[in-house]
């Protein structure tokens, strides 16, 4: 062989090697990727955890005896403080007789952006509690609305979930998750609490299609778990809107634990 052709061959496996590793790095980082999406709400901390203080829920003149034409709605939120340190807070999560009681947010360009950011956008392990802009509106009246929130070691954003509805007289007396508009407030009453595997939800159902949102119902239907419960007093079907809570599920942090919630009635 000449050392022409050597060098050829040479220069050939040379390109071929940078071609494989060029692949092989783009794989790697689209796996990242995906990894990174399908945890959401997977964020325990270890050791010292540094905690945000959002406001506190103002008493609401919704809880005094008037009629429609007394007084207008009044929200038990200060949303002009709110839209001061952050536009992209659109909504407030508060599940009574629990620790949850956040602002929502969803960012208009990036839906991983509130994993690592408070909803202040400040810098922060613990996120936001957060909806996804490709796939939720900020209107509540999709056929499911689902919020992901990390699940914390101290409790803090939805680490108190899993304990709080896994067990049955736990779930009966918080079923109710109020969800505050700033010209309204929805009532949600929580259907099923179970673990769930690490599939995008929002991208394996299309919700816009009502036989979807019955396959859904199904599925939750058909989950057998220790860790679930489901309330068989409520007739759901696939008219009804749902509220659906995620975030990692303990010891499996690749998957998840739902709180399926239904409405039930808007002030």
């Amino acid at each position: 062989m000449t050392r022409l052709s050597v060098s050829l061959a040479f220069m050939k496996k040379s390109f071929l090697i940078k071609i494989i590793t060029a692949v092989s790095l783009a794989i790697f980082a689209v796996c990242i990727i995906i990894l990174f999406l399908q945890s959401k709400g997977c964020g325990e901390s270890e050791g010292y955890e540094e905690t945000v203080v959002y406001p506190s829920l103002q008493e609401s003149s919704s809880e005094t005896e008037t009629t429609d034409e007394d007084i207008p709605y009044a929200s038990p939120i200060d949303w002009e403080e709110l839209w001061q340190k952050n536009t992209d807070i659109y909504s407030w999560l508060y599940i009574p007789g629990t620790e949850i009681s956040y602002p929502v947010v969803q960012s208009d360009t990036d839906d991983t952006f509130y994993l690592t950011h408070d909803a202040y956008k400040k810098e922060y392990k613990g996120g936001s509690i957060m909806s996804e802009h490709r796939y939720t509106s900020k209107t509540f009246e999709d056929p499911v609305t689902i919020l992901y929130g990390h699940k914390m070691r101290s409790g803090a954003m939805l680490g108190t979930l899993q304990p709080t509805y896994s067990d049955e007289k736990s779930f009966k007396e918080h079923q109710e998750i109020i969800i505050y508009l700033p010209d309204k407030e929805l009532h949600y009453r929580i259907w099923a609490t179970t673990p769930y595997d690490n599939s995008h939800i929002m991208a394996k159902y299309d919700f816009t299609n009502g036989r979807h949102v019955q396959l859904f119902i199904n599925e939750i239907k058909s989950i057998r778990s220790i860790e679930g419960q489901l309330d068989e007093t409520m007739d759901v079907n696939l008219n009804d809107r749902f509220l659906v809570l995620s975030t990692c599920l303990m010891g499996k942090v690749k998957n998840r634990y739902l709180v399926i919630a239904r409405l039930e009635a808007v002030d």
